[in-house]
């Protein structure tokens, strides 16, 4: 009598989870689709459902940066090896591939190192010229474009043999002026291209597909979205990318524009800085780094606009210029200057640490150009314009 009991409550059990579980799952389901949806309708640039969904949306890099990096109290590298004469000429440009690898970039010829133990595994060459600005889409394909100039957006499947290196460069966008290429999920790139043409003065993402099957599959590159501000003043001049593919856009006018790609819509315009923007860096807590072209950094909030400190230029304006600005931990700005580095802590506006590198500006242009890279250990891997590459460890 006692197990037919045990049997009947047990199925009852089970045959209540059945039913309750779907549909609590399926009530979840629809609250998530139902905040998604709320989230593309917004048009008031400043009010609290705005405010609430940035805090939501900036939460995401808080948690990542714990992860990845764990840095108590104040940081300082130390260097920690150098690789003379990596390439002939100068190192352009750097790219994390993943945990164990990286790319360099000097004229026309790519390398790929393998990180510990530090040893160039790959080396490819293309005879017509590739640009000066390296970028990782995914662990094995890269894309290069050209900095202050018109230029092509090549990209190199890094996979393919020495044998067939000739189809492992695809000229897959010509004749572009990039000034700020940034990778999106899903195979997705946005640019910022500037050219005298007041109506390409926009922000353009593209879907990076292939036809065929690898190895002998072809990339190319499909436009998905235009965002324009409009104004000439409003011309988009460096990217920062959010979490859910929100993206937010400096300008020359010193405004901050946050849009929704999905949607073609700019959500808010924020006051980011008294000079044209050439950096930007999402920072925890829903803020931004805006640095602007005198070299000095203001911490903006994402949600009202507020400038909450400001990290001071060095030197004489417009001629001590940052030149990249990157995120470290979940509170150190690794600035890179002309010929010099310093680390500013965000939280309190203080520079930690200063050192001169081997890098000089030669094309007079102010952005990002990935000249170094984070990699994995907490190592800061920078290239020279003498073809050197340093390592510096974070203590």
């Amino acid at each position: 009598m006692l197990d037919i009991l045990c049997k009947r409550y047990l199925f009852c059990a089970i045959f209540c989870s059945a039913i309750i579980v779907p549909g609590v799952f399926c009530s979840q389901q629809e609250q998530k689709r139902d905040r998604c949806d709320s989230m593309s309708n917004f048009t008031v640039s400043r009010n609290a459902e705005l405010s609430k969904m940035f805090h939501e949306v900036c939460r995401l890099p808080t948690v990542l940066h714990s992860i990845v990096f764990d840095f108590i109290g104040e940081i300082e590298f130390n260097p920690k090896k150098t690789v003379k004469k990596a390439h002939d000429g100068s190192v352009d440009s750097l790219a994390l591939l993943d945990d164990k690898r990286f790319a360099s970039l000097s004229g026309n010829t790519i390398k790929i190192w393998n990180i510990n133990p530090l040893k160039c595994i790959k080396a490819s060459t293309r005879k017509k010229g590739l640009g000066n600005v390296l970028t990782a889409l995914s662990p094995h394909r890269l894309l290069i474009h050209s900095y202050g100039s018109t230029g092509a957006l090549i990209f190199h499947d890094v996979r393919k043999k020495y044998n067939i290196f000739k189809n492992s460069f695809t000229k897959i966008l010509p004749r572009l002026h990039v000034k700020r290429l940034v990778t999106l999920s899903h195979d997705r790139i946005a640019l910022c291209e500037d050219h005298p043409e007041s109506a390409r003065r926009c922000i353009k993402i593209f879907k990076i597909a292939q036809r065929g099957s690898w190895p002998s599959s072809r990339p190319y590159a499909e436009q998905v979205e235009r965002l324009s501000a409009g104004a000439w003043a409003g011309r988009p001049y460096s990217l920062a990318v959010l979490p859910n593919d929100f993206l937010a856009s400096g300008s020359c006018d010193g405004k901050v524009r946050i849009w929704d790609p999905i949607h073609d819509k700019c959500l808010t315009t924020l006051n980011g800085h008294t000079r044209h923007i050439i950096e930007l860096v999402l920072l925890p807590q829903g803020e931004l780094a805006v640095c602007g072209f005198d070299g000095s950094i203001n911490i903006v909030c994402i949600s009202d606009g507020a400038c909450l400190r400001t990290i001071p230029s060095v030197g004489k304006p417009d001629a001590c210029y940052v030149q990249e600005l990157q995120l470290i931990g979940d509170q150190y700005l690794v600035a890179l200057y002309n010929e010099q580095v310093k680390i500013w802590n965000s939280k309190t506006g203080e520079c930690v640490q200063s050192f001169n590198v081997d890098w000089r500006t030669n094309s007079g242009y102010a952005g990002a150009r990935n000249r170094f890279i984070v990699g994995p250990d907490n190592q800061l891997i920078m290239g020279t314009d003498s073809g050197d590459l340093s390592f510096y460890s974070a203590s």
